[in-house]
């Protein structure tokens, strides 16, 4: 029997010694380097380094500074964080995915400031809030404690389905009780810090130039200086917005008023969500339907959603209102938006004669209602402190008998509409009679307002043209020729 020639093992290669990390700069000699880039003007290289310390202490002292560098030197990161809210939850949860290991606090910032305004609050968006709460345990920001109520507050308030409210706020308070204490610096870091502070004092400023020009913006909404002057320092900072507000007003210039352009068109249909703001969670964007607008930059007509319910009431008072010109679809305000918003550039309004007593009694009268919609006449009076430069009242009124004109016409203003619903055929004969009628009975008598317009009854569309009255030398009505 032949013997089994032995085989010697081959020797297993020893495996190669990883090379050993490069020893990161302690957090001081970081914060000096820091220093030293802000003298230079190298405001990037300042940022990553206050980022890089960020990463080993969480200070949402340094987390500020990282914020004021960087407005001033924008990278990749601010792009995407710009741009990662699309109109759709799903495109924007894949986009926030993609941040999954970032550790910066400008990543942390934006979940926090995200969370507060609720981009998303549909079922189908509770996976988006839950990554956003994940993004902040992962990020271990402290700053975390501070923005909790306000967290809480605007999901109590617009996460309508309960079991999904439940979820979150039970997720929100676990991430909150295992936050880790924030480390204190060295003495001689925290010295450092200060001089940081100190340095970046000017881009505070900027920042709070930024502030400044909303409020005079929210103050002015008819002036575009200080809107022109917004968008340039937008634009320093590379927001797109600075670009839609030029673009804009350049087109609100142009008699007739053209079209938007291509561009213009880009812009809102990428941004034009995420620049509502905290007025969002209540306006109605992006679909067929919706009839949100933007003028000169800011929002103009402000689309209330249908499911609009409690979610008012958190942002009823925002200065973002001040811009706004035309509220459409405001069928239940029990938040009673009318009588609390900074609504200084609304022009018309449909409303219940039964709420001017209330918007009488606004600190703030609604200087820039020109055409109120009415129900039914209103004191002249009361009319008057609720909206002191009224030009116009419009009503349904269907017999436009002269009593019902007078009462109308009592109420103060120089120019008084009366308009008409469909009317059924059969007595559309009778009506029309009656209002020629009453027209001719109108011509050469005192006349109660500067203007009255009066449209005839109809019955198939388009409705004939309305009848125009206007107050002569004399003080009597005259019918105005419609080709004059």
């Amino acid at each position: 029997m032949a013997k089994a020639k032995a085989t010697k093992a081959k020797a297993k290669p020893k495996p190669k010694a990883k090379p050993k990390p490069k020893p990161k700069p302690a957090p001081l000699a970081t914060l000096r380097g820091a220093l030293t880039a802000v003298q230079g003007q190298d405001f990037a290289a300042a940022r990553d380094a206050l980022i890089e310390v960020w990463q080993a202490r969480r200070s949402p002292m340094l987390a500020e500074l990282v914020d004021l560098l960087d407005a001033k030197a924008p990278d990749a990161l601010t792009t995407r964080l710009a741009t990662l809210v699309t109109p759709r939850v799903t495109s924007s949860l894949a986009n926030l995915r993609k941040l999954r290991k970032v550790d910066d606090p400008r990543l942390a910032k934006f979940a926090l400031d995200a969370l507060v305004a609720l981009p998303f609050t549909a079922d189908t968006a509770e996976e988006f809030l839950v990554t956003l709460v994940d993004t902040i345990e992962r990020l271990d920001d402290p700053r975390f404690a501070g923005r909790m109520a306000a967290i809480e507050e605007a999901i109590k308030t617009r996460i309508n389905r309960l079991a999904i409210r439940t979820r979150l706020l039970w997720r929100i308070a676990k991430v909150a009780a295992e936050l880790p204490t924030v480390a204190s610096p060295a003495a001689t870091e925290a010295a450092v810090e200060q001089q940081l502070a100190k340095a970046l004092e000017p881009l505070r400023s900027t920042s709070r130039s930024v502030e400044t020009l909303l409020a005079d913006i929210y103050a002015n909404p008819d002036d575009d200086g200080p809107r022109l002057v917004y968008a340039d320092l937008l634009l320093e900072h590379g927001d797109l917005r600075g670009e839609l507000i030029t673009l804009q007003i350049e087109r609100a210039s142009k008699v007739p008023l053209p079209e938007p352009g291509a561009r213009e068109q880009e812009l809102l249909k990428k941004h034009g969500k995420a620049w509502l703001g905290t007025l969002a969670p209540v306006l109605s964007w992006g679909k067929g339907y919706s009839r949100s607008e933007y003028r000169r930059g800011f929002i103009a007509i402000a689309d209330i959603i249908l499911s609009v319910g409690k979610k008012l009431g958190p942002v009823k008072a925002d200065p973002a209102w001040a811009t706004v010109e035309q509220i459409e679809g405001l069928y239940d305000d029990e938040s009673r938006l009318l009588e609390t918003a900074p609504l200084r550039a609304l022009r018309e309004l449909e409303i219940d004669a039964a709420r001017i007593p209330g918007l009488a009694k606004r600190a703030v009268p609604l200087v820039g209602i020109r055409s109120i919609f009415l129900d039914e006449p209103v004191d002249a009076a009361v009319l008057r402190k609720a909206f002191p430069n009224l030009v116009t009242i419009r009503a349904y009124c269907p017999q436009k008998t002269l009593d019902t004109i007078a009462r109308y016409a009592a109420c103060g203003t120089e120019h008084v509409v009366l308009q008409h619903y469909h009317f059924e055929p059969p007595g559309l004969r009778a009506a029309r009679a009656e209002f020629d009628a009453t027209v001719a009975a109108l011509l050469g008598t005192r006349a109660h307002v500067q203007r009255l317009t009066l449209a005839p009854p109809f019955s198939k569309h388009p409705p004939p043209p309305s009848i125009e009255l206007r107050r002569d030398a004399a003080g009597n009505y005259e019918r105005v020729d419609p080709g004059a």
